[in-house]
């Protein structure tokens, strides 16, 4: 009878309530470094392109993503190092600032440019759109292996070396991150307010 009232009250029991304070800290301190690096992101992705021709199918979509995933597999190589000093660093330079860099949303908006453009023959579109295609998702893996192997190359001498950072690593999650999003708003307010309206505001403004 005791069991059965013990499991009935456990039923009732909420997720925040048996949840320990140690891991909803730990959530929190894993979103801040995703919202600082998103911005990072964002910017780089932004300067990257700005640096395409604006006539190419592969302007908005093939630098960025070349970038990210360099940035990606130089990050991942090293992913037990990383991980081993900050997870929160490794969070946020995984999902916040290679993800942002990246853009998934870019190749599609190119390889339909290429598939619905206006073209004499209609195998010109099918060939544009193959290419466009092809091309990102092959230069974004060769960047991958590429920052893999320059991960391996630059940092194999550094690999013994361990570096205690224990009240650094405090100092960024207590104070520097918080300080960051709080003063990125207005930042983020001036950057849409101030932007010269022209080809490339739509990237902004998304």
């Amino acid at each position: 009878m005791n069991t059965g009232m013990e499991i009935e009250n456990l039923e009732n029991v909420t997720t925040a309530e048996t949840e320990p304070i140690v891991v909803q800290q730990h959530r929190l301190s894993s979103i801040m470094p995703i919202i600082i690096f998103s911005y990072i992101g964002v910017l780089i992705r932004l300067g990257l392109a700005f640096l395409g021709n604006n006539q190419s199918p592969l302007s908005a979509a093939f630098w960025p993503n070349f970038v990210g995933c360099l940035i990606m597999g130089f990050v991942v190589e090293r992913k037990i190092h990383i991980r081993k000093h900050s997870s929160q660093l490794y969070i946020g330079l995984t999902t916040g600032l290679c993800g942002s860099i990246t853009t998934f949303s870019g190749v599609m908006y190119n390889s339909c440019i290429a598939l619905y453009g206006s073209s004499s023959h209609f195998t010109y579109p099918v060939s544009n759109y193959l290419a466009v295609i092809v091309s990102i998702f092959s230069v974004s893996f060769i960047g991958f292996i590429i920052g893999r192997h320059a991960s391996i190359f630059i940092l194999s001498s550094f690999s013994k070396i361990t570096i205690k950072f224990q009240d650094l690593h405090e100092f960024i999650q207590i104070w520097l991150f918080p300080l960051l999003i709080i003063l990125s708003i207005p930042l983020l307010v001036l950057l849409a307010v101030l932007v010269p309206v022209g080809h490339y505001t739509y990237f902004i403004y998304s």
